[in-house]
């Protein structure tokens, strides 16, 4: 009965760690690769200048917000859990990094069908099944 409750929390926390993590990655890295540059403002309308150079202000704002909610994520990880639990955040952070600089450079959202294909791939899915068993070892 131990092992099936192990094998439970396991997978919810697996599930709950991979939401949170790609989610403050997503935030984090998107705000360094998503400012328009300071000659494609100029060639923007005058209305839309404006609009431009106070979005690029809040996604600065944001990505710094987003930085620093993820350091606390990481200690929280460890303080209540353990660094098992920390360290699996931190895999399935890595093992998320390709497929979303490929969404971005692409603009194309990443599925089994659309996503980068090759060895980076395929060694980021070992980490990221790697990370649940880390997790089990690190909850259990």
């Amino acid at each position: 009965m131990e092992i099936i409750l192990c094998l439970i929390k396991t997978i919810i926390g697996y599930f709950i760690l991979l939401f949170l993590s790609t989610n403050l990655l997503g935030m984090v890295v998107r705000g360094f690769f998503d400012f328009p540059s300071k000659n494609e403002i100029e060639s923007y309308n005058p209305i839309l200048k404006k609009f431009a150079v106070s979005s690029k202000r809040t996604s600065i704002f944001v990505t710094i917000l987003f930085t620093i909610i993820m350091i606390v994520f990481y200690y929280l990880l460890f303080y209540f859990w353990n660094i098992g639990v920390a360290i699996v955040a931190a895999l399935l952070m890595i093992a998320r990094l390709p497929d979303l600089l490929y969404e971005i450079r692409t603009g194309i959202k990443v599925t089994s069908k659309t996503g980068p294909k090759g060895v980076l791939n395929n060694i980021m899915l070992i980490i990221d099944w790697g990370a649940l068993i880390v997790l089990w070892f690190a909850l259990c």
